[in-house]
C-alpha cells in the first residue's frame, strides 16, 4: 500500500495483492486477493491510523474484489462465488447481501446510488446475468 500523503510504502500487507479500497472517514479498508500459489488470503483488512498498521477483519476464505460504503454499511464484493457481503459493525461480522444473485457470478465492482447497490460481475458457465442491481440491506 502506497500512501501518497506521506510518500511511503507500507510493507505490512505485501503478501497479497490489494484489489480494492474504501474509507468511511475514520477507517480505511483494503480488499486482498488470494495468493495464486498457496490460496491464502488476508480477506478484508482495516486501518485506523492512515495505513501504518492493518488488521484482518474478515472474509479470509476468498478474494475481496470490490468495496462500497454507505453510512454504517460496508459492502464487499467477492470472487470464488461468494458474492456480496454486508457488515454493519466495521467488518467484525458479515452476512450475505445479494438478494438472490446468481451463485455463478464473481463481483468485480460495486456502486451505491440511493437505496440501490449495483454490482459489476463476470460469469462462469451456466450463469446468464452479467449486470446486476439489488437493494442494499438497510440493517443498522
Amino acid at each position: 500500500v502506497y500512501n501518497s500523503f506521506q510518500k511511503q510504502l507500507f510493507s505490512s500487507i505485501v503478501h497479497n495483492s490489494i484489489t480494492s479500497f474504501a474509507s468511511d472517514g475514520s477507517s480505511f479498508f483494503a480488499g486482498t486477493a488470494r495468493d495464486a500459489g498457496t490460496y491464502d488470503s488476508h480477506g478484508l483488512l482495516s486501518s485506523t491510523d492512515n495505513g501504518s498498521t492493518w488488521k484482518t477483519v474478515g472474509l479470509t476464505t476468498t478474494s475481496v474484489t470490490s468495496l462500497a460504503i454507505s453510512g454504517a454499511n460496508i459492502f464487499a464484493g467477492t470472487q470464488d462465488y461468494s458474492r456480496v457481503h454486508l457488515s454493519t459493525d466495521n467488518g467484525n461480522t458479515w452476512t450475505e447481501a445479494d438478494n438472490g444473485m446468481s451463485a455463478k457470478l464473481q463481483v468485480h465492482s460495486l456502486a451505491i446510488n440511493g437505496n440501490n447497490i449495483f454490482a459489476g460481475t463476470s460469469t462462469q458457465a451456466g450463469a446468464t446475468v452479467l449486470g446486476v442491481y439489488f437493494p442494499p440491506t438497510t440493517e443498522a
